[in-house]
Parts: structure tokens; C-alpha cells; sequence
């Protein structure tokens, strides 16, 4: 019980340091992430939300106009990678 709570306390403060050295300008998630504002359709945002496609070593470009959310996409992608969340 006391070395799995010990594990859990290193794999989280492990979690914060690479979000702390990934210095990101700002922390962003896909939580409340605005569809309507986007072309992008439902389905193709779970798939590149779930990141099932990194392991397949694809590329991904993003593309719109000014406000549509690829900074965000990328940010909140950013940060979960560096957490741990691959």
C-alpha cells in the first residue's frame, strides 16, 4: 500500500516537472474545446484527440484561418504529451 502511494506521488511530481521544462507560454486542454468554430468534424477530433496516430509516426498539419483552434489543438496536445498522457 505505502510503495504504491509512493509510486503514485513520483509518477505525478514526475508529470509536473516535464510540463515545468517543456515551458510551454500557456496550459491548454481540448476540455471545452468549441466544435462550432471548426471544420473539423466530430469523429476526426476524437481520432486526433486520442492521439492514436502518433505511434504510426504520421504527420499532422494544421490548417484555417485565424481562430478556428489549431493553436489550442496544439497546445493541449503538447502538454499531454509532456505529462505522460502520450
Amino acid at each position: 500500500m505505502l510503495v504504491e502511494e509512493e509510486c503514485k506521488a513520483r509518477d505525478e511530481s514526475n508529470r509536473l516537472l516535464r510540463l515545468k521544462l517543456a515551458t510551454f507560454p500557456v496550459h491548454k486542454t481540448l476540455t471545452g474545446f468549441d466544435l462550432s468554430v471548426s471544420s473539423i468534424s466530430q469523429v476526426n477530433f476524437d481520432y486526433l484527440a486520442s492521439l492514436e496516430w502518433l505511434p504510426e509516426h504520421r504527420n499532422l498539419a494544421l490548417v484555417g484561418p485565424p481562430g478556428t483552434g489549431k493553436s489550442s489543438y496544439r497546445a493541449s496536445r503538447k502538454a499531454r504529451t509532456a505529462s505522460g498522457g502520450r
